[in-house]
């Protein structure tokens, strides 16, 4: 592999047709595509400790959870776990319709 070849992991996504449409991979600086108002520069600061990138499992049922009580751990892009408790914010993956959405109802 040349030096400045990427690993597959390393590189974005081109999805198929008929979507054709690219998945960046996690990486510094990827949240300002998730920024809605280009005339706040301070959003940008704001985006990585709002952007979620991983968490616990999420159900609707108590015995399902790895915390108790009933909650997951969430990872943000700037690195901070928080502890959610369940239900948490409808703009979160410890929500009941997210947990709902991913199948944590069986």
């Amino acid at each position: 592999m040349e030096s400045g070849d990427l690993s597959p992991l390393e590189q974005d996504i081109q999805l198929p047709a008929p979507d054709g449409r690219t998945a960046y991979r996690l990486r510094e600086g990827i949240e300002r595509f998730l920024i809605t108002d280009i005339n706040n520069p301070a959003a940008a600061n704001q985006a990585q400790s709002e952007v979620y990138i991983f968490w616990d499992i999420t159900s609707v049922i108590a015995s399902n959870f790895n915390h108790i009580p009933g909650g997951s751990n969430v990872l943000y892009m700037d690195g901070h776990v928080e502890f959610i408790r369940f239900p948490g914010p409808a703009r979160s993956p410890v929500s009941r319709a997210f947990a709902t959405l991913t199948g944590g109802t069986v």
